[in-house]
């Protein structure tokens, strides 16, 4: 798929060595048939896949793909995930199964969003909105950051007021006066959700805003253990899924099946 939109500001603020790149990793069981799985990676990532996650899938005996993490001893990272995904796409092609029903979908089609980074200038913000909307997209996140944070919703809201909006805070608030004021004022714009206000660890922190604000606050979650604390603490309403943040599909399933029980909605954005 064509990638329409790079983030080279956070690929060169990694170090070199960490820059993520796509990895695939291919898995083939005793009849040579292959999965395939993907992950956003690194150098780092790599050697995981070469020392420990390779070596630990030669010849290991699974029947379905929930057991790999458990029987390989694989936890959760990036090598895992893609390892993971992998393992998913060889059993559902051995089944004959799209992937989407074997995790327990039922949908034919989803919403597709897309993601835009800060802008400065509201005319290029908006264009850039504009193009994405004719392209078929109904959902935009936009980024942003204290100091730049209502204008740029307000503005994207009333030229687009029947799309789908969501804003990604990207950890970069805290509970200071003027930073809880501009995220309250979000709440008036009609949001789907405001992600990542606060450091992932705050828990305490997106607690107190969900119980100040009507949009749902989106969680970023590392680990099963997040979310379970997330749901108990009433700290938010959303869990922004990314498989491989999560350690694959058998995990962001499992988040998903824990938010959906407790009335959270969940979607998947890498």
């Amino acid at each position: 798929m064509p990638r329409i939109q790079g983030f080279e500001a956070y690929r060169m603020a990694m170090p070199r060595g960490r820059r993520p790149e796509s990895i695939l990793v291919r898995v083939t069981d005793d009849d040579g048939l292959a999965g395939w799985g993907e992950v956003a990676g690194s150098d780092v990532c790599w050697a995981d896949i070469e020392e420990r996650v390779g070596p630990a899938l030669l010849g290991l005996d699974w029947e379905l793909p929930e057991e790999v993490g458990g029987v390989g001893g694989l936890g959760e990272s990036a090598a895992a995930s893609a390892t993971d995904i992998a393992c998913w796409d060889l059993w559902c092609r051995r089944q004959g199964s799209p992937l989407s029903h074997s995790l327990g979908g039922t949908r034919t089609s989803v919403m597709a969003g897309a993601r835009l980074d800060a802008e400065p200038r509201l005319d290029v913000l908006l264009t850039r909105v504009n193009r994405l909307v004719g392209a078929g997209y109904t959902r935009v996140t936009l980024a942003v950051h204290p100091g730049w944070d209502v204008e740029p919703v307000r503005a994207v809201r009333r030229a687009f007021p029947a799309i789908a909006l969501q804003a990604d805070a990207g950890e970069a608030y805290t509970e200071a006066e003027a930073h809880l004021d501009a995220l309250e004022a979000l709440d008036a714009y009609g949001l789907l959700a405001i992600e990542r206000p606060f450091p992932g660890d705050d828990l305490p922190a997106y607690a107190r805003l969900q119980r100040q604000i009507a949009t749902a606050v989106c969680l970023d979650p590392a680990d099963l253990d997040t979310v379970d604390t997330a749901i108990a603490m009433n700290a938010g309403r959303m869990l922004g899924l990314r498989i491989s943040r999560l350690g694959g599909l058998t995990a962001a399933r499992g988040a998903h099946d824990r938010a959906l029980a407790a009335g959270w909605a969940a979607w998947c954005w890498r």
